[in-house]
């Protein structure tokens, strides 16, 4: 959840490097044990993420049998969101969560309001679980007071503990509608298949990569049409620090990404705000990817509370998909466009928010 944004240049290391001797000598183990660091009470979450698309990633070799080392590439990290551990007592919808182990707590302000988040989670000796969370919204709205809650119940398995090498399981499995009569089938693998030294701006730490591959299966009817595969790495230490590649097409050692982001468990500072600084200016950036097959996100900001609609047409000028129609609170946003279903060729997208508008190209190459 992205709270709050700062431009951030974090100071590293360039180039990403292969494994070397130096590399970590044993395999480390994350079970129950180290998720009190995690979620532990007096803690925090700082998340700095770029999100303008990396390139030349070194993610490493699917080697089972020998150490790797990870270093993270000079880049300018420009979004940043802090979620603090909190106890259960202090919480307020702790009584509709009563398997709950952890809650998380984000804060970000809203026009005339503030918006409180609160995460549920549980631990067990084998399993991670989500079990859902509340949203709480308070202050004015239009010069009337706002005071409401809403209670998400939604719950699942977020892992299988502890994570270790050589661990791999389906951890999604899921079938969708799609336009035109087509059906889609996602399966997830989440496989933890190599283990290292993981070099970041704040030091070095032992770590495991997990690799999701994501394949999505396209039906017409019985017939499958075609399939697609992205991919997304995850390297975790015992320290709660994490990185995470998201936004890869190919599979291979070094990868371009459409995002890569930094974890850090820290103490929960105590003169840090929460709230998010509103955009100076409108502004609709450059899908990535960029040609892509057959997803891209396309990011905007807005300045202002806005009627804000986002829409792809063709190049005869069709609308093709509407991607956003809702009034928007001040902010960044991130928006994923899924052309299965539509043919190659040039498309256009474009933004309207109150009297902003503006147009790109995007090209879809299948």
């Amino acid at each position: 959840m992205k709270i709050m944004k700062l431009s951030l240049v974090l100071a590293v290391c360039a180039g990403m490097l292969a494994g070397s001797p130096k590399a970590a000598l044993s395999q480390i183990t994350i079970g129950n044990n180290d998720l009190e660091n995690y979620f532990g009470v007096g803690k925090s979450w700082m998340l700095y993420e770029n999100s303008g698309g990396a390139k030349g990633i070194y993610v490493g070799v699917p080697s089972t049998s020998a150490a790797q080392t990870w270093t993270v590439p000079a880049m300018t990290f420009t979004d940043s969101s802090r979620s603090d551990n909190v106890s259960l007592s202090s919480c307020a919808y702790s009584a509709n969560f009563p398997g709950a182990t952890y809650v998380q707590k984000t804060i970000s302000g809203l026009t005339g309001g503030t918006r409180e988040v609160f995460r549920f989670v549980r631990v067990s000796n084998d399993t991670l679980y989500t079990l859902g969370g509340a949203e709480h919204l308070f202050g004015t709205h239009n010069g009337l007071p706002v005071d409401t809650s809403l209670v998400d119940h939604s719950s699942d398995i977020m892992d299988v503990l502890p994570w270790k090498l050589g661990q791999s399981r389906i951890s999604s499995l899921d079938t969708t509608e799609e336009a035109g009569g087509m059906t889609k089938i996602e399966k997830v693998i989440k496989a933890c298949d190599a283990f290292g030294t993981l070099n970041l701006p704040r030091g070095s730490f032992q770590a495991l990569r997990m690799k999701s591959t994501d394949i999505n299966y396209y039906y017409s009817g019985s017939t499958l049409v075609s399939v697609d595969t992205s991919y997304y790495f995850e390297f975790m230490t015992r320290e709660g620090q994490r990185v995470e590649v998201d936004g890869v097409s190919e599979n291979s050692e070094t990868v371009d990404a459409g995002s890569i982001t930094i974890t850090y468990v820290v103490n929960t500072p105590t003169a840090v705000t929460h709230r998010r600084p509103t955009p100076a200016t409108f502004s609709l950036g450059q899908n990535y990817p960029n040609p892509f097959n057959p997803t891209t996100s396309v990011s905007f900001e807005i300045p202002a509370t806005s009627h804000v609609t986002l829409r792809v047409y063709d190049a005869l000028g069709r609308e093709v998909r509407t991607l956003v129609n809702e009034v928007k609170q001040p902010g960044k946003y991130r928006v994923r466009f899924d052309a299965a279903g539509l043919p190659s060729g040039m498309y256009l997208y474009r933004l309207v928010a109150g009297t902003y508008s503006a147009t790109k190209k995007l090209m879809l190459t299948k």
